[in-house]
């Protein structure tokens, strides 16, 4: 057995807000220094890093398209030369889009593909040695649907990407076990925006309501923990029993 890694260094890819902020805290409380990655939100990210200091922890930000395997590169450079080696990627960038996939263009189609699945395997890619070298966790954040291989309306693009970033997940989890790296999804339900519209999606949950940030976070928190050793190549349902 892998001895247990000494890195708690945490990377999260959009890690700014909604549910990437959420995970960023969460990590922190948990003991994690975090690398929070962002592409445009420069203020929220370092509001974010300060919060994570007054806990007690190390924050950087990271300013990086994660579509671009450069910037990608130099992300990975910047987190070693500030941390050192980390020992957790967790993959949460995913852009969205309602609309239909015959009215959707080859633009929006690409955008969704390189958001939610290309971004997730430069990354994977990009911090591999590190997360080897810790013996560590690579933890995607799906979507609603996603491995289900339910449709949605309107949701086509974004849900065949988020199938792919399971797919990818899984592949990894087989191909990284050597290493001792483990490698997991956790798919979100509805999560809520705290609208009135969240009454109405709520009464499609069998538990009465959606889901919160913090929940999706505290799964990740869980999966990058020793509770978790034993468990690689898992897509854990966040979803209130949407999907049973």
């Amino acid at each position: 057995m892998p001895p247990q890694h000494e890195s708690k260094i945490a990377v999260v890819t959009g890690g700014s807000r909604n549910i990437g902020k959420a995970i960023v805290l969460a990590l922190a409380h948990e003991g994690h220094d975090v690398a929070i990655n962002y592409l445009s939100q420069h203020e929220p990210a370092q509001k974010l890093a300060a919060e994570v200091r007054a806990i007690g922890r190390n924050a950087m930000t990271a300013q990086a398209d994660v579509t671009v395997e450069s910037q990608v590169q130099a992300m990975v450079e910047s987190v070693v030369e500030t941390f050192g080696s980390p020992s957790l990627l967790v993959n949460n960038v995913g852009p969205f889009l309602m609309k239909s996939v015959s009215d959707s263009t080859a633009q929006e189609w690409s955008d969704m593909i390189a958001g939610n699945l290309t971004s997730a395997f430069l990354c994977a890619q990009a911090f591999r040695d590190h997360i080897r070298r810790n013996h560590g966790s690579i933890i995607f954040i799906g979507g609603p649907n996603a491995e289900q291989l339910r449709a949605a309306p309107n949701t086509g693009a974004y849900t065949i990407a988020k199938n792919g970033v399971v797919a990818l997940a899984k592949t990894l989890a087989r191909e990284e076990a050597k290493y001792g790296v483990r490698v997991n999804v956790v798919n979100p339900g509805i999560i809520g925006t705290s609208s009135e519209m969240d009454a109405r999606l709520a009464k499609q949950v069998p538990l009465g309501r959606v889901g919160t940030p913090e929940n999706i976070a505290q799964a990740v928190v869980f999966l990058a923990s020793e509770k978790a050793s034993y468990i690689t190549g898992a897509v854990l349902n966040v979803s209130g029993g949407l999907w049973v």
